[in-house]
């Protein structure tokens, strides 16, 4: 199990400009590496349309798999990455 686990959450718009900090934040679906039980985390990114569209750009820009581990470690394993980006291609095609 990884350190930092990636989350997902839908920010009202109140939400995304107290978290973000950005006064002209907009509702919608957010990520950020976070590690559990410490206050570690990364900056919220967003937002985004949907929750599978914030984890796979967040797991992107991270380099890392859904459950948070680094692409190169040993767990390392993009198949649902992978599949989650294959899904939102097809919709972004219809």
């Amino acid at each position: 199990m990884a350190f930092m686990q990636p989350t997902t959450e839908y920010l009202t718009e109140l939400e995304a400009v107290e978290y973000t900090g950005d006064s002209e934040a907009r509702p919608g679906w957010y990520s950020r590496l976070s590690a559990p039980g410490y206050l570690d985390a990364t900056d919220w990114s967003g937002p985004y349309y949907s929750q599978e569209e914030a984890l796979v750009e967040l797991c992107e820009m991270y380099d890392c798999d859904t459950e948070g581990n680094l692409e190169g470690d040993d767990d390392y394993n993009d198949y649902e990455l992978t599949t989650l980006r294959a899904r939102l291609l097809d919709g972004k095609r219809r």
